[in-house]
């Protein structure tokens, strides 16, 4: 029963026609586009085997980064029951941004490797601020491994590693999923650290036509 919890900040996903979104012609197969108000936007594939992510875009710091993510990144199985399992690598790629901070540098780029050990694990009634619902949950061993390369233009052209700058990331996730709302009615992201946040959906999903 998590109908008592206090939500501390709140945020708007909005599902809209990718092609409203930028960059939209770099993902021509995308059959869904997701808004997060602050955070950006992604390009999506939703098919009766899986919904996954295929490109991301956000303004960073004045500078557009566009996200190319091959092997896709997969969220959901459908259909998903109790004991579904699947594993999953996914590889997004960023535009070159401007770089000089190093000599003979001029841009870098961002490549983020995504490991997933899936299970649907559990299932029973959960009770959140939107009511009671029959649901399946979702659990996420994820690791992450971030790499920066950047482009050295003199004395020859290439694309190198960036000495120092990997980080890598391990978490557990759990969704809880129900039929016919769209969307996760809760989430639980748990770091290595021991840090978790919570993230409810407190008003029903609704897609977005724009003209």
């Amino acid at each position: 029963d998590f109908s008592g919890i206090v939500d501390d900040q709140a945020d708007t996903v909005t599902f809209v026609d990718p092609a409203f979104l930028p960059n939209a012609s770099s993902f021509p197969s995308a059959n869904l586009g997701i808004v997060i108000s602050g955070q950006g936007y992604a390009f999506a594939e939703s098919s009766a085997s899986a919904l996954k992510i295929i490109g991301q875009g956000a303004n960073v710091q004045g500078y557009d980064v566009l996200l190319k993510v091959n092997p896709n990144e997969k969220l959901f199985e459908i259909p998903s029951t109790f004991g579904t399992a699947w594993t999953g690598t996914s590889v997004a790629r960023s535009n070159a941004i401007p770089f000089s901070q190093v000599p003979n540098v001029d841009s870098a780029r961002l490549i983020i490797t995504t490991d997933k050990d899936v299970t649907i694990d559990a299932w029973g009634s959960l009770i959140t601020p939107l009511g009671t619902h029959n649901v399946i949950r979702q659990n996420e061993n994820i690791h992450t491994l971030q790499q920066v390369e950047v482009h050295v233009y003199s004395p020859f052209s290439a694309w190198i590693p960036y000495s120092g700058a990997d980080q890598q990331d391990s978490s557990v996730k759990f969704s809880y999923l129900a039929n016919g709302v769209g969307f996760p009615l809760m989430e639980v992201h748990r770091t290595a650290a021991g840090n978790a946040d919570i993230t409810l959906l407190i008003t029903a999903p609704q897609s977005v036509l724009e003209e």
